[in-house]
């Protein structure tokens, strides 16, 4: 399914990126919510999908579907779109067995290349006290070094004990940093919510890209410009062909990992 969703999104019209959003949730079988707001000329159309019914907190799992104009977006950022919609169609799938719903939901940003407005607009509509953690997915299709970063809230919390876990499992290969440049989570972040961050890139390019973490957080000047950041600079070269299946696959095992053990430290009868 991760090539079918993946193939569905990769296009430079943001039309039909969305249209193929919408047509794998329809394949799934799952409602969800389309939330439109104007902002500042921008016609912004986020989709998401409560699995939680208003019932409960819950984990808030993003990523954005815009990608930079003109560029099929392959890696920036329909191949973490396409890992959301594979592990949203697993819930949807547990949550119809259990007959109950389940502390999820799924949120697919527009405006992302416009600073961030999409994942800004919807944070105004949360309220931090029912979100256990918000995990963002981005540049999830090329690389062998998965990599994770917590926001400043995540200690002491249901989340740093579901990650404690993961880093004493053999079978989980990931990197914990410090930082990594600010994404949709950052608005969320600056709420007090908790929030992990998870990409996968070479691992030659680690260093890289928390450098330029740094110099973003310190309103510097970016030295060095990671090879997997291409498809940002160069948006005609973020094409369907440098997308890697194994690299989506092992950013899926990562998250999926994460959503399992944050289920668990919740006390979620989901299994």
């Amino acid at each position: 399914m991760l090539d079918q969703y993946l193939a569905r999104i990769a296009h430079s019209e943001l039309t039909m990126r969305r249209e193929g959003l919408l047509k794998s949730l329809k394949g799934i079988g799952v409602g969800y919510d389309i939330q439109q707001e104007k902002v500042d000329g921008h016609n912004l159309v986020n989709i998401t999908v409560p699995m939680h019914h208003h019932e409960m907190p819950y984990i808030l799992v993003t990523t954005n579907y815009d990608s930079v104009l003109g560029s099929t977006g392959a890696n920036n950022n329909a191949a973490a779109v396409a890992i959301s919609l594979a592990i949203l169609r697993v819930f949807h799938f547990i949550r119809g067995r259990k007959k109950q719903p389940l502390p999820l939901e799924f949120a697919f940003f527009d405006g992302h290349h416009e600073h961030m407005l999409g994942s800004h607009v919807f944070a105004q509509t949360v309220n931090p006290e029912d979100v256990h953690l918000v995990i963002n997915l981005d540049l999830s299709g090329i690389g062998d070094a998965v990599v994770l970063a917590a926001g400043k809230h995540v200690a002491n919390t249901h989340a740093q004990k579901a990650v404690a876990t993961m880093e004493k499992a053999a079978h989980l290969n990931f990197q914990m940093l410090d930082v990594l440049p600010p994404s949709n989570e950052k608005p969320f972040n600056d709420m007090g919510i908790p929030t992990v961050s998870i990409c996968i890139a070479p691992e030659e390019d680690i260093v890289p890209i928390v450098g330029v973490a740094v110099s973003i957080k310190n309103q510097e000047r970016v030295a060095l410009l990671p090879n997997v950041y291409e498809g940002i600079h160069y948006p005609e070269r973020d094409t369907l062909d440098k997308i890697q299946v194994d690299a989506m696959r092992q950013v899926m095992l990562i998250v999926n990992s994460l959503i399992s053990n944050m289920l668990s430290e919740i006390k979620t009868d989901w299994r």
